[in-house]
């Protein structure tokens, strides 16, 4: 029976170094967790503003299919300051939160409403790319959206450092803004997409193949330099070669912003290079 006291000595010993041990700070993190909401809502993005907010958007309402967008505003101790809903009558997200030279927010997400606070979406079932400008106090300043027909998504978007908005997704529609030659639908082809900050189209590109391609992110790694990932199943004009596996893939695309001479002023135009 001597065992017992063992134990109990050991533990007791354990305990005491447990409860008056120091971290050492530079090898632990330490991590503050705060519950801000209920743990049915689920933040797609979170952004850090120069001003100490912290803003997170996520989806409000439990009716499919009319689902509305919520922008989350939070002081730095991640108290809930006031929360906004953004939509119409369709299913409207936001998921992605950027900010802009001017230091209000860029939301930008998918709807297919055509009222409320997206009067300029169109009337048909598939989403469309949403971008909407509002301040810090969640005032709307602007929107638009990317329209298509048969459905388009977006996967990433980028603020570059020269203050050009980077849009890049899929879409299985090739008319209106996503006018291209297609396969058609129901095949996805990529795109990527630049915007000034008044929500202007410069250019639309396409990653146009005869099955799917569907770009994941879209990064500034340099000044003048993009890079876009993309996932595909190509086997024709996007891989050739070796590549024609058939199989899902990784691809990657460097896009050049180069500035050249259109006319008779300097603009951006883009070019691009297999990796």
């Amino acid at each position: 029976m001597k065992t017992l006291p063992l134990y109990l000595f050991i533990y007791l010993l354990l305990a005491s170094i447990t409860s008056s041990a120091q971290p050492n700070i530079q090898k632990s993190l330490y991590i503050q967790e705060k519950h801000c909401y209920t743990k049915r809502l689920t933040f797609w993005d979170m952004r850090a503003h120069p001003n100490g907010s912290v803003f997170g958007v996520s989806v409000a309402g439990s009716s499919p299919g009319q689902h509305d967008a919520m922008l989350t505003k939070f002081n730095a101790q991640f108290d809930t300051v006031w929360h906004k809903k953004y939509g119409g009558s369709g299913e409207d997200k936001i998921l992605y939160i950027d900010i802009l030279p001017n230091q209000n927010l860029l939301l930008t997400g998918t709807t297919n409403s055509h009222d409320g606070d997206v009067p300029y979406g169109q009337a048909i079932s598939a989403s469309d790319i949403w971008l909407l400008e509002v301040d810090t106090n969640g005032v709307i300043q602007k929107g638009r959206t990317i329209k298509g027909y048969n459905g388009s998504g977006v996967s990433g978007v980028v603020i570059s450092s020269d203050n050009y908005i980077y849009l890049c997704g899929s879409t299985s529609s090739d008319q209106f803004d996503f006018t291209h030659a297609s396969y058609g639908w129901p095949d996805k082809d990529g795109w990527y997409a630049k915007l000034d900050t008044s929500f202007t189209m410069r250019w639309i590109k396409f990653l146009v193949s005869n099955t799917s391609d569907e770009p994941i992110m879209i990064a500034e790694v340099s000044p003048a330099r993009l890079i876009l990932g993309t996932s595909t199943q190509s086997t024709d004009s996007n891989l050739n070669g070796w590549e024609d596996r058939g199989g899902g893939a990784i691809w990657c695309l460097i896009i050049l912003i180069l500035p050249v001479v259109l006319y008779g002023k300097n603009d951006m135009e883009e070019a691009r290079a297999k990796i």
